[in-house]
């Protein structure tokens, strides 16, 4: 499965929305309506990019009106974010 990624710094900006137990969640000014959780380093070593693939990889298995149900009512990660090659966290649909 090939999964989308970028690097952090092709982000643009960062400015901080939210901060909870395991990331923090910035606007970035170069992904308009999206938003980019980073990991926090205290849970960063648990990340399973794998996972996170896999994860990122579900909705193109359901078809289009699954697609649609999930995307329309929350915000699932598409894209990782890598920092220096590693993945920091990753890119959702800003609601």
């Amino acid at each position: 499965m090939t999964v989308n990624s970028t690097e952090v710094s092709a982000l643009g900006s960062l400015t901080q929305l939210g901060d909870g137990g395991e990331g923090v969640v910035y606007r970035a000014s170069k992904v308009p309506g999206q938003v980019y959780k980073e990991y926090k380093p205290s849970v960063a070593h648990e990340v399973n990019p794998r996972g996170l693939e896999a994860t990122i990889g579900i909705l193109g298995q359901l078809p289009e009106s699954g697609r649609s149900f999930v995307s329309e009512r929350s915000a699932w990660p598409h894209t990782l974010v890598r920092t220096n090659g590693s993945v920091t966290g990753f890119l959702m649909r800003e609601i």
